[in-house]
């Protein structure tokens, strides 16, 4: 976000933005989260991807919320403000989440049931690279979609695979 600096106001604001108080602001992401979401956006618009799921551009769910005058906040702490949302927008659970480029790019997301404002399931994908990351978020997906036990039946076969011996051919070595 710009900082405010110290000097007027500019007099032809109200001509270039809707913005209803204060200045508008602007993200700018470090280049690994950018080119994930990006990507992420891309995978959204495949045939595979639809057939799927109905997806809630952002926009709307912000619509809805500002029709019925509620912050994102305001989902969590209202039970009736909720059920409203969930009603007008036709959305019964909501994924949110964060990209972090540290070490890599790691996904974290949360699926919430709207009605409840419960957070129903959690995943995590990481790889070395934004481009890596795209083909983890099938996987992402899945675990998100698993119910508790299933997803321990999942991490334990991931825990069972990491730890099998790694077989090295000495065969080849004179």
């Amino acid at each position: 976000m710009i900082r405010r600096a110290p000097w007027p106001p500019c007099p032809d604001r109200a001509r270039c933005t809707s913005r209803p108080a204060g200045p508008r602001e602007i993200t700018v992401r470090p280049r690994a989260q950018h080119e994930a979401l990006q990507a992420a956006r891309q995978h959204q618009t495949t045939a595979a991807f639809k057939a799927r799921y109905d997806l809630a551009e952002r926009d709307q769910l912000g619509g809805v919320l500002g029709e019925l005058r509620l912050s994102a906040d305001d989902l969590v702490a209202s039970e009736n403000g909720r059920r409203e949302f969930s009603r007008l927008a036709k959305v019964r659970y909501l994924v949110v989440g964060s990209v972090t480029p540290l070490s890599g790019v790691t996904v974290h997301a949360r699926l919430v049931d709207v009605r409840t404002g419960l957070v129903v399931q959690t995943a995590k994908v990481t790889a070395p690279t934004a481009a890596a990351v795209l083909p983890l978020l099938p996987q992402l997906a899945a675990v998100l979609q698993m119910t508790d036990e299933q997803r321990l039946a999942y991490e334990q076969q991931l825990a069972r695979q990491a730890a099998l011996p790694m077989v090295i051919d000495l065969s080849a070595i004179p």
